[in-house]
């Protein structure tokens, strides 16, 4: 069944994200590319020093594990959800 904190905790999961970027990792993409913006296409300064930056590296590690956290969490609601279409289409079709 749909767990009622499940939207919550996604909301939450964006929100890290989002915390994360402009808090801590535009913090240190400021030094690497010409402007710094979520969502956006970013032209680093040197692409060499970027390639070599142990920072931009942990920057796109964590990125990329919150983004399989965020898209882990959904996947499990939309299976709730469906879940629960299928129950309501039974109930209905013995209304029928």
């Amino acid at each position: 069944m749909l767990n009622i904190y499940d939207l919550g905790w996604m909301e939450i999961l964006a929100q890290r994200q989002e915390d994360y970027f402009y808090n801590t990792a535009a913090l240190v993409l400021t030094d690497l590319f010409e402007q710094v913006v979520m969502r956006a296409e970013m032209k680093p300064f040197d692409f060499e020093e970027l390639k070599k930056s142990k920072k931009y590296l942990s920057i796109l590690k964590t990125s990329i594990a919150m983004r399989k956290e965020q898209v882990y969490y959904h996947e499990g609601w939309k299976k709730s959800l469906e879940n629960i279409e299928n129950i309501i289409m039974k109930e209905l079709n013995k209304v029928r």
